[in-house]
């Protein structure tokens, strides 16, 4: 079984877009002899934009956006929307799962968070994942659920 993603993926990644051009704009714009901003306002503004942007694209992309094709005895996952390189983790190596529920505008929301070592190694949410649910079905079947 292999997972996909739903809209809101293309939402985020959008949304990236637009914050790096307005990050490249205020940078055109602090730099321009024609506006008087000091110079420690626009790299100050700035580098807090860049640091949001880096900071979005590491937590979201990186543990929340994963690629999951379940084996019979691993599975493999594929970080930063599929495009990174591919761990594969044996059923036994791995603790088991926690579930838990989250809300985000007024619509219910579920994660599944795979721990291995008592750290959450990825999560598989119901927010970015259309198959949600056969992919948390197949994992209770695989690995043991600790909430």
């Amino acid at each position: 079984m292999k997972s996909s993603f739903t809209g809101n993926l293309f939402l985020i990644i959008f949304g990236i877009v637009i914050l790096t051009g307005i990050a490249i704009g205020l940078t055109v714009y602090s730099v321009n002899p024609l506006h008087h901003v000091p110079l420690s306002t626009s790299i100050t503004g700035i580098l807090l934009l860049v640091l949001f942007i880096v900071w979005l694209i590491v937590i979201v992309l990186g543990r929340r956006l994963v690629e999951i094709t379940l084996f019979d005895d691993h599975l493999e996952v594929k970080k930063f929307i599929g495009l990174a390189k591919p761990h594969s983790y044996l059923f036994s190596a791995l603790d088991g799962f926690k579930t838990d529920a989250f809300s985000y505008r007024q619509n219910h929301y579920e994660r599944v968070c795979v721990l291995k070592n008592g750290k959450v190694l990825f999560e598989i949410s119901s927010y970015f994942h259309k198959d949600y649910f056969g992919l948390k079905e197949a994992l209770t079947f695989t690995l043991k659920e600790l909430s």
